[in-house]
């Protein structure tokens, strides 16, 4: 086998190594507006008006994203943007910035942790052979150096200064995990939200309602928090009543 089906041979992997690694951390690389512009998928769930309680529990509780699937079947990429977009809107409904925050930080993490995953990989890579799909990747994350192959001692150099820069983004991720880490520190002394939060909430409203019981699989999370806060607005303004 000729020594350049050999290297094409290679590539080829490598293309496929990154591509897939790529596409793992995909849905933490594209941003809320871009999804926004993407066709909605008809068979999968989209929002907290259209979901019903039920299932976004068993998403929140369970992780078990295969309740926003309406018919069918569905990528579990597909289904992690859709969950992405619903847990999103119900922080905002909800007022919970700091779930927000976490999940920016979150996002952020992986992004830079995917980024310095393929940088590292092309590096260590090009030390052993010369590859212009991987020389390409270095320098769409804006590593614009010569990476002339035919000056060796030149290419070696470009590497390691890009060995060099890439700590920049490794002090980001180590950044990114300590605020991370004392918001899960935070959030360890609060109650942990389990079905009991959603049960106590249902059994509540139902009372006030007069019903005998209010079904998660038959209100969306939508009418769930407008419910919640009618109630909660109610309490408070019978509770001035009483103190006058």
């Amino acid at each position: 086998m000729s020594r350049n089906l050999l290297n094409y041979i290679q590539n080829m992997k490598i293309k496929r190594f990154l591509s897939t690694k790529q596409s793992e951390g995909s849905t933490l690389l594209i941003t809320r507006q871009a999804k926004q512009n993407n066709s909605v998928l008809s068979n999968i769930y989209q929002n907290c008006s259209e979901l019903t309680l039920d299932r976004f529990i068993d998403c929140l509780l369970d992780n078990n994203f295969t309740r926003l699937i309406k018919t069918g079947t569905a990528k579990e990429s597909d289904l992690l943007l859709a969950w992405e977009n619903i847990f999103i809107e119900y922080c905002e409904k909800t007022n919970t910035t700091s779930f927000i925050h976490k999940f920016k930080l979150q996002k952020d993490l992986g992004i830079n942790l995917n980024k310095l995953f393929i940088i590292e990989t092309c590096i260590s890579t090009l030390r052993l052979h010369y590859s212009q799909y991987l020389v390409s990747t270095l320098i769409s994350f804006g590593y614009k150096y010569e990476f002339d192959y035919k000056d060796k001692e030149a290419f070696t150099s470009d590497l390691n200064r890009v060995e060099l820069n890439k700590k920049s983004i490794e002090l980001d991720v180590i950044s990114l995990q300590k605020k991370l880490s004392d918001i899960q520190i935070e959030e360890s002394k609060q109650p942990v939200m389990t079905i009991d939060y959603f049960d106590t909430w249902l059994t509540t409203l139902a009372k006030w309602k007069g019903l005998v019981v209010i079904n998660a699989n038959e209100i969306t999370v939508t009418q769930f928090e407008s419910m919640k806060k009618l109630y909660s607005s109610e309490m408070t303004k019978q509770s001035v009543r009483n103190g006058k």
